[in-house]
């Protein structure tokens, strides 16, 4: 069974088996809550397809990363995969048995009755290695468990809990308190997992991995160990603070050479029987001893004082001085610098960069320059995600390239230089396939696909076509119909124009004018030319409301759908304490503009699988929040004023493609559930389209060809409540059948 530990950054350590889901996330109807920073409400599902475990990112906005990559679909994990859900650390163990038998396998192949004839021969130098690491042994001094001894092999985990390899019950002893690894060179390991009451080596706590060796005394919480290595040449060596914990030989019996000890083995053992019964008596000496060696070192320092100055004798180097704060601080710095450096357009490292810089951080949470990278960082680590996008999807995918090129910060310089040659790849693609389907669609009147095709192709070329192109001259109107031209007429000269604008008013006949973007303003041939764009609307709007030129700013940045470059925008207004009458409204634009943010991208996921209702409520959600942050809390409007500003020249990037892409996606899902001959689930799935966008000729065409004259139908049949009660599944907003319903039903007096 897999299992995850999750490492919180208060210290806590949980850990989670997979069982067949586990959902993350900042809200409580998720199987996990993590109160970590950068975590989304619904932030990523860990799942179990098969013998495999998967991890899926639910559309968080700071995504989900597994071993240091941003994923942008299901991934399958692998053991000891690591997962970074916001600030949260997570390790993916596959299986606890597993582990289990690698340790017993390893035993197996490392006791001393295996034969070297077992090994294949290009695995006889590793295998040797391993013996000769295997050879050591964690020996418990003292109480609970005194004499006691564990075999070192592999990873062991000393723990309170079944389960870990060396498990020691004492109240001192954390669930997973340590962990030692017998790496294939022979070294020992020996680190901490975070626990309560520590880890000392020889009496010293230790903070990061330590190498032991022979002789040395491990303390777990309050339990006292010695690790023995056979063979080491280490046990001959004295070890500092062993002597005075537990006394061995005496001086004499430590200076035998290797003959004397081999003929004394027999009597080294009687030696050792005779310790153990005269136990009590030698702890007795071993403190006259320690008393006898404290008045020695006093009366030898007073000597010393007292003796003239005597010839220095070679002078012994001092040990290193610890690291300051100064040094790690520029150490951290400099680190921070390198992973930032683009070369020959390969992106940098912006993981590690993020760590330096967290780095000196920790050391300096104001320090200037530290701040700024951070900044930097989290622009271009997006810019940077944009690129490869775009780089992955030229050859088959260039239109999701070009659209992934154009959202490129103009403030990541290198990224941008870096995306011009495959973007004018890219375009010459994307342009050449859309002209080919906007030809194609339009001829067989297939208007929602000619539509979509025809306007990615003029939105390319109409910046560099002339305006007497594109609008009518004044006094002419627009015809687009073929025939004879009359002398007020006018109809654009270029066919692909032609099939766009055609197809335009199939999808929604009662459009405004069409403008190209950046492409100026049409003439208005029944008065004065109209005002600027909708953006300039927008802008003076922004303007009066807010009164801030750096607010202003932000909304606009929001506006055309650059979350990331409002959020910089705001991070800079809340460091400088001169703006500090702006910092309350930042801190509020902040949290709007990540909630809206968080829901869309949620409600885009939900979409992408389907689930209509769910995807519904997000994005229904994110709407009402964008309403409050383009018109204000009180906007002085009244509802209808509030509507058509919205959907007009105040409609945000987020409402302009939940209006687009909701009423398509539900128009394919519902038309697939009608093949299936589920009439009923269609309908529910259009109906939730058409709350989004009553505009959309195609869904509203279903709507009316299939649902609103099956409800007909069943109305014509109806002989009991239940019946009129199933006929409301089929109804359609604006159709009139749901009065006719309602009053049949308050007629017969049948329940609602």
């Amino acid at each position: 069974m897999p299992f995850l530990v999750i490492y919180h950054t208060s210290g806590v350590e949980e850990e989670l088996e997979v069982v067949s889901q586990l959902t993350m996330g900042r809200l409580e109807v998720n199987d996990v809550i993590l109160a970590e920073g950068g975590v989304s409400r619904r932030h990523a599902r860990f799942y179990i397809d098969g013998d495999e475990l998967w991890i899926e990112d639910l559309g968080s906005a700071n995504g989900t990363l597994v071993d240091g990559e941003r994923i942008h679909s299901p991934v399958c994990l692998n053991d000891k995969a690591q997962v970074q859900i916001g600030d949260c650390e997570i390790v993916v163990h596959l299986s606890k048995q597993a582990e289990v038998a690698e340790s017993t396998q390893l035993k197996a192949a490392t006791s001393p009755e295996w034969e070297d004839a077992t090994v294949a021969p290009q695995n006889k130098a590793a295998a040797i290695v391993k013996r000769q690491a295997v050879q050591a042994q964690l020996v418990c001094v003292g109480e609970p468990e005194d004499g006691r001894s564990y075999e070192l092999v592999g990873t062991c985990v000393v723990g309170r809990v079944p389960g870990t390899e060396i498990q020691i019950e004492d109240s001192s002893i954390s669930r997973r308190h340590a962990e030692i690894v017998v790496r294939a060179d022979g070294s020992i390991w020996l680190t901490d997992l975070g626990s309560a009451n520590g880890t000392t080596v020889n009496d010293e706590p230790i903070h990061e991995p330590q190498v032991l060796s022979d002789g040395d005394v491990v303390c777990f919480g309050n339990v006292e160990t010695r690790v023995q290595i056979a063979g080491s040449s280490a046990a001959r060596k004295p070890r500092r603070n062993v002597l005075a914990k537990r006394p061995e030989r005496s001086l004499a019996a430590s200076r035998h050479n290797e003959e004397e000890e081999e003929e004394g083995e027999g009597e080294g053992e009687e030696e050792e029987a005779e310790e153990a019964k005269d136990k009590p008596r030698r702890k007795k000496l071993l403190w006259v001893v320690a008393s006898i060696v404290v008045v020695f070192l006093l009366a030898a320092v007073g000597l010393k004082l007292m003796s003239p100055a005597s010839t220095p004798g070679p002078s012994v180097p001092p040990p290193p001085p610890p690291p300051n704060e100064a040094s790690e601080l520029e150490r951290a710095l400099k680190g921070c610098r390198q992973y930032q450096q683009m070369v020959s357009c390969i992106s940098p490292n912006y993981k590690h960069a993020t760590e330096a810089c967290r780095r000196a951080l920790a050391i300096d949470p104001l320090h200037k320059e530290a701040n700024s990278h951070m900044q930097k960082i989290a622009l271009e680590s997006e810019c940077a995600s944009h690129f490869e996008q775009g780089k992955q999807a030229v050859e088959f995918e260039p239109e999701k390239a070009l659209v992934s090129f154009l959202k490129i910060d103009p403030a990541c310089k290198e990224h941008v230089r870096c995306a011009i040659e495959p973007g004018k790849e890219a375009r010459n693609k994307a342009e050449n396939s859309a002209k080919k389907d906007c030809l194609e669609y339009t001829k067989i009147k297939s208007w929602r696909l000619a539509y979509e095709k025809c306007e990615f192709y003029i939105n390319l070329i109409c910046p560099q076509m002339p305006e007497e192109e594109l609008y009518p001259p004044g006094g002419k109107k627009l015809v687009i119909s073929a025939g004879t031209l009359k002398r007020d007429e006018w109809r654009p000269s270029n066919e692909y124009y032609r099939n766009f604008l055609m197809a335009r008013s199939q999808i929604d006949p009662r459009a405004p004018t069409w403008r190209c973007p950046g492409g100026g303003r049409p003439p208005d041939v029944t008065g004065p030319p109209k005002p600027g764009t909708k953006e300039a609307e927008a802008k003076k709007w922004f303007a009066e409301r807010l009164k801030q030129a750096e607010l202003e700013q932000v909304m606009l940045s929001y506006y055309v759908g650059k979350t990331q470059d409002a959020l910089s925008k705001l991070a800079v207004i809340r460091k400088d304490m001169k703006k500090v009458n702006l910092h309350e409204a930042a801190n509020r634009m902040q949290v709007q503009i990540r909630q809206i943010d968080a829901l869309f991208s949620e409600g885009m996921t939900l979409l992408e699988k389907a689930s209509v209702e769910d995807a519904a409520e997000r994005f229904q959600n994110a709407l009402e929040k964008d309403k409050v942050f383009m018109l204000g809390e009180i906007s002085g409007m009244s509802e209808l004023e509030e509507k058509a500003a919205l959907n007009n020249h105040l409609k945000s990037f987020f409402r302009n493609n939940v209006m687009v892409d909701m009423p398509n996606k539900c128009l394919g899902i519902g038309e697939s559930w009608r093949k299936r001959n589920d009439l009923k689930r269609a309908c529910q799935i259009w109906n939730v389209g058409y709350h989004f966008n009553k505009n959309n000729t195609d869904l509203l065409s279903s709507l009316g060809r299939y649902c609103t004259n099956h409800a007909h139908e069943l109305l014509k049949k109806v002989s009991n409540c239940s019946q009129l009660q199933e006929i409301l599944h089929y109804v359609v907003e604006g159709d009139g059948l749901r009065q006719r319903v309602e009053k049949l039903q308050t007629d017969n007096n049948c329940p609602r």
